[in-house]
């Protein structure tokens, strides 16, 4: 369907037609088209492709977008709260200030996504990639970063707070992210096995953070 992407934005009317017209979400192509502040809850877009959407302001609570393509899509301020994320393709994404609470995202790629602001509590990041994603002041109190991906991701004043971290790569470069940790954990790190930490990290929350078994590598200026 041709219309002008800028003025005249589609409906979900007109995404639910489309969808029986083609067999299905995974058949989907709504590449660059506006669907700003579109009203998208529980609907099933698995599979669809997404890409340089602008979905800013959109309500996609509780919707199924399992394998879906949204690289380089605009979701600043969506709701995505206990959306279905899973193995989707969210390179470059644009997810400042998005709710994410509660949405699945395990295995799902945010390599270098603007997560800035954006709430993720209770969220599930397990074996996510999330290298160099951009989660300043992103609260992820109770998430699960249980093997995720983070390196070279900006944390500073993130809220970590009960999140799990498990065998979660923590690796960046020092002293690039300098005063992105502090005093991480230090209950769970072999001094003898890591550099110093000097109060890296002063403006990011990790209280009860759970970093057991996590890899946290840096190299340290010369």
């Amino acid at each position: 369907m041709d219309r002008d992407k800028a003025s005249s934005p589609f409906s979900r009317e007109d995404i639910e037609r489309l969808c029986r017209e083609r067999g299905g979400s995974h058949a989907l192509n709504l590449q660059g088209q506006n669907l700003r502040g579109i009203n998208l809850a529980n609907m099933n877009l698995s599979g669809a492709q997404l890409v340089k959407a602008e979905l800013s302001e959109a309500n996609l609570s509780g919707a199924n977008l399992c394998r879906a393509n949204l690289r380089d899509a605009n979701l600043e301020g969506a709701n995505l709260s206990q959306a279905n994320l899973k193995e989707a393709w969210l390179v470059q994404t644009n997810l400042s200030g998005a709710n994410l609470s509660e949405a699945d995202l395990n295995a799902s790629d945010l390599s270098e996504a603007d997560l800035s602001h954006a709430c993720l509590d209770g969220a599930n990041l397990q074996h996510t990639f999330l290298c160099g994603a951009d989660l300043n002041t992103a609260s992820l109190c109770g998430a699960r970063l249980d093997q995720a991906n983070v390196s070279g991701a900006d944390l500073s004043r993130a809220n970590l707070e009960n999140t799990s971290c498990c065998d979660t790569c923590f690796s960046w470069s020092y002293p690039k992210y300098e005063n992105v940790f502090y005093d991480w954990c230090l209950d769970y790190l072999d001094p003898k096995r890591q550099p110093p930490l000097q109060r890296i990290a002063q403006t990011s929350n990790v209280t009860s953070t759970n970093t057991r078994g996590a890899l946290l590598t840096w190299t340290l200026p010369q």
